[in-house]
């Protein structure tokens, strides 16, 4: 997969968390905190993994380092849910949240090294 597909790629699917936290704070899905925080383990994560070096190099490190909070954050939500904080949680998933800030900056990361990309 070429950097600008994977890239592509990435921000779709890591924009569709949100829809998936309403889900999970509807309590229509389950999410294992400790599977959502693997930053390895989204089809982007294992891109990175093996293919980061094609990647502009300028952009590299954050790109890992915002898909590594993401990650984090996510997690972070599923445990404040699961431990009875759920106004925390929705608080986090709000564009000005944890989540919405560190979505937004994984996205923008993703698309300056995208566009640079080509």
């Amino acid at each position: 997969m070429s950097c600008h597909e994977a890239c592509t790629k990435a921000i779709a699917a890591h924009a569709n968390w949100k829809a998936r936290f309403r889900q999970f704070m509807a309590g229509e899905v389950e999410l294992d905190a400790s599977v959502v925080e693997r930053n390895d383990a989204c089809e982007f994560g294992k891109w990175l993994a093996t293919s980061s070096a094609e990647l502009p190099k300028e952009h590299a490190k954050a790109i890992v380092d915002a898909h590594t909070e993401f990650h984090r954050v996510a997690a972070e939500v599923v445990r404040a849910k699961g431990a009875g904080r759920t106004q925390e949680a929705e608080a986090s998933l709000e564009p000005s949240g944890r989540f919405g800030k560190a979505t937004t900056a994984l996205t923008r990361s993703v698309i300056a090294a995208r566009d640079a990309a080509r």
